[in-house]
């Protein structure tokens, strides 16, 4: 009996490894969990976004993994044409749509482009 316990406790301290080495590789893939956090707050911080972004439109479309980076779309439309903080433009009334991609490496946004025509980083034109 003593030596069933022993080999018990064995095996209990080897699952108890195994279990300990998941989480651990679980908290390595809690990065790109950050990541997403980081480039949907950028985008919902984001002039465009702040100006007239419509919540309920606002989407999560593609996660693209590259080496030590990933892109995330996201989409959401606009209660008004343009970019940016529009206050004091004269805008017309239409619902906009817009992608936006971003790039997060390191837990820092190193790219965001709207629509492939507005840096998001600069907020400018990419096509003056």
């Amino acid at each position: 009996m003593p030596r069933f316990s022993v080999v018990c406790m064995l095996i209990l301290l080897a699952v108890l490894a195994l279990a300990a080495g998941a989480c651990t590789e679980s908290s390595e893939l809690g990065s790109p969990n950050q990541s997403l956090i980081i480039a949907e707050n950028f985008v919902k911080n984001s002039p465009t976004y702040k100006y007239d972004g419509i919540p309920e439109t606002f989407k999560l479309s593609d996660t693209v993994p590259m080496d030590n980076r990933i892109q995330y779309v996201f989409e959401f439309d606009c209660r008004h044409a343009g970019y940016g903080d529009r206050t004091g433009q004269v805008l017309a009334q239409v619902i906009t749509h817009h992608i936006a991609m971003i790039i997060v490496e390191d837990e820092q946004v190193i790219s965001a482009v709207m629509d492939a025509r507005w840096d998001m980083v600069h907020q400018q034109d990419l096509n003056p």
